[in-house]
């Protein structure tokens, strides 16, 4: 489930893993954007870190999160 919030227009966003396309065979390819709500099919993405666990989380180094996929447009990185 999506939640609409209201943000800073300058809110901070953090992606993960670059910009790519999903295959048709990728289980996400068919799934809607969070964002626009179009499906993300064959355009650019982008992963959007969303939170982590609380037992997950540490003063330093790399921990387990959760992202979700969204249209790299929506995400506001544009590809030259």
């Amino acid at each position: 489930m999506i939640i609409p919030v209201r943000v800073p227009a300058g809110a901070p966003l953090h992606t993960e893993g670059g910009v790519r396309r999903l295959q048709p065979d990728h289980p996400l390819f068919s799934a809607r954007c969070p964002a626009c709500d179009n499906p993300l099919h064959d355009q650019p993405v982008t992963l959007v870190y969303v939170g982590a666990h609380p037992d997950s989380r540490k003063a330093a180094g790399w921990m387990t999160a959760a992202a979700v996929a969204v249209h790299a447009a929506c995400a506001g990185i544009t590809q030259t």
